[in-house]
């Protein structure tokens, strides 16, 4: 396969990735009150880990790929809670930590 197949074929994963995480996510934080805040500080973990990984190296591609991910984490946050009919409650991409 090339390069362009490969880059279109990772590309649909992730895609269909972050669709069923999105909805699963979604599911789960209709269930309980205490899975609900689970989902929530799962997504700031991930958020915090990023920008801590990115404060340690200091270089711009890491920091690009830190912005990209941040974005990713955010937009996968909004799409969860948004299906369900439930918004999110606090900034992941946008907190000063």
């Amino acid at each position: 396969m090339s390069v362009k197949g490969d880059a279109r074929t990772l590309a649909a994963e992730m895609l269909a990735v972050k669709t069923v995480m999105a909805h699963v996510l979604g599911r789960i934080d209709q269930l309980d009150p205490v899975l609900a805040e689970a989902v929530r500080a799962g997504f700031e973990d991930a958020a915090n880990q990023i920008r801590k990984t990115a404060a340690k190296s200091r270089t711009k591609v890491t920091s690009e790929q830190a912005i990209k991910a941040l974005a990713i984490i955010l937009a996968l946050r909004a799409a969860t809670f948004s299906k369900m009919g439930n918004p999110a409650r606090s900034s992941v991409a946008n907190d000063n930590k």
